[in-house]
């Protein structure tokens, strides 16, 4: 009698001769690295894949194939052409991937949405977000931490979990050995915390009828609109609204924070580096006023330690993923419909071709010669680029400078005596983080 694991075996050896040798259907790919079947190159890519693909571009080139689960991903390491790429509509969509969905609830909002959906959504976020912000919070508020908390451990989740990202059809077949379960429970509380902003603002509108911040201002669009095409047009605006607000949350609440402890972690670990960041701000600011941004013109060392900072903690180090949806070519490649593009930023930021000694804290690398000047970096794009750059960049630096000046303008950071030199290596997944540090903070006379 056959046993259970013969036929298993024999099922999985079938599929990989087919897939090696006779599911060929005459088109040109790049070359990659040995995929399994219904799987792909999930197990390959745990821990730091970030540096895995950074090794698999120096062996394969600069465009070569992997597979996140069934889903053909071409990974693309050459800066110019990732460039290229992503300022062609043809590239511009979102995959089709049910984890990026379980939040947003289907391929709407403005980070996981492709075609007209995205054109209006991004058109009217970058529009009142530079006239409003977002939302504001008392320091104290709870949701605030809670969805600090959150975050963070959907992150961690992730990185324990590989097949969450890289093949959530596989992670759903076992819910609780994947992570699956987990994911969806916090995808819940966050969702949650996002509907009872949507229903405070819709219970509480301004009487004057003035928007007072951005869920204000796209309530009132959705009652203007009577366009049922509109993705503002009555359900489908309250859908996406919710999708933005949770998209923003994730996305931008994340990326300042993220650059804040990477940037505060740096400057405690190189204290010398902290005394002319502080230096620099005196001269300039005084002890008087506390810093703005109409200062930062004048504070080349400061921008220049925020750049560096950036560079080295790589908060997203594999980017966002987009999608082809048309057929195309890339170097003579086919490029079929429905192929992911991923283009590594970790490896822009840490190739030696544009940054020597790319491990090195070395903010002197984004100044002139005579360092009287802040010098910006084609390959410095901890925001990506193209026409899916992050669409929050502006305010996100923003407010990452203001944080960072008032807080080494009032206060010194050192190390706690218990570690005196806090580890520089992140902890792992889809966004990079630094390990829990603790500092010993006092005011400046």
């Amino acid at each position: 009698m056959i046993s259970l694991t013969g036929i298993l075996v024999t099922g999985i050896i079938a599929i990989v001769v087919y897939s090696l040798f006779f599911n060929k259907d005459g088109k040109k790919y790049p070359k990659g690295p040995f995929a399994w079947p219904v799987i792909g190159n999930g197990f390959a890519l745990k821990d730091r894949p970030e540096k895995t693909l950074i090794e698999w571009g120096k062996y394969y080139g600069d465009v070569f194939q992997i597979y996140f689960g069934k889903d053909r991903a071409y990974v693309v390491t050459d800066l110019k052409l990732a460039k290229e790429l992503f300022n062609d509509t043809a590239f511009s969509a979102r995959p089709n991937n049910e984890l990026f969905h379980i939040f947003s609830e289907g391929p709407i909002g403005v980070l996981n949405s492709s075609g007209k959906v995205w054109l209006e959504q991004r058109r009217f976020t970058l529009r009142h977000l530079r006239d409003f912000g977002f939302v504001r919070y008392e320091q104290d508020d709870p949701r605030l931490w809670s969805i600090f908390i959150k975050n963070k451990e959907l992150s961690e989740l992730i990185t324990r979990n590989p097949f969450l990202l890289f093949a959530p059809n596989i992670a759903k077949l076992f819910p609780k050995w994947s992570g699956w379960n987990q994911f969806l429970d916090l995808a819940v509380s966050m969702k949650t915390i996002v509907r009872g902003h949507v229903e405070d603002h819709r219970r509480n509108t301004p009487e004057d009828g003035v928007p007072r911040d951005f869920i204000d201002a796209y309530l009132k669009e959705i009652e203007s609109t009577d366009d049922g095409s509109s993705s503002f047009y009555k359900d489908a605006g309250v859908q996406n609204l919710t999708a933005v607000i949770g998209d923003l949350f994730g996305a931008g609440f994340e990326t300042v924070t993220l650059t804040v402890s990477w940037a505060t972690l740096y400057l405690v670990r190189f204290q010398e580096i902290q005394k002319r960041f502080q230096a620099e701000l005196d001269n300039v600011v005084g002890r008087n006023r506390f810093p703005a941004l109409a200062d930062r013109p004048l504070l080349p060392f400061v921008e220049a330690t925020i750049a560096e900072s950036m560079r080295l903690g790589t908060i997203v180090p594999l980017g966002l993923f987009h999608v082809a949806d048309q057929d195309a070519k890339i170097r003579g490649f086919d490029v079929p419909k429905g192929t992911w593009l991923l283009c590594p930023l970790y490896g822009f930021h840490y190739d030696e071709k544009y940054f020597p000694n790319p491990e090195e804290f070395k903010p002197e690398r984004f100044l002139s010669p005579d360092g009287k000047k802040f010098q910006k970096h084609e390959a410095l794009v901890p925001f990506a680029f193209g026409k899916r750059a992050c669409l929050g960049e502006t305010l996100a630096r923003d407010e990452v400078f203001l944080f960072l000046t008032n807080m080494f303008h009032r206060y010194s950071f050192i190390p706690a005596p218990e570690n005196p030199k806090p580890s520089l290596e992140p902890t792992g997944g889809f966004t990079l983080a630094p390990q829990d540090y603790k500092v010993i903070v006092t005011e400046r006379l």
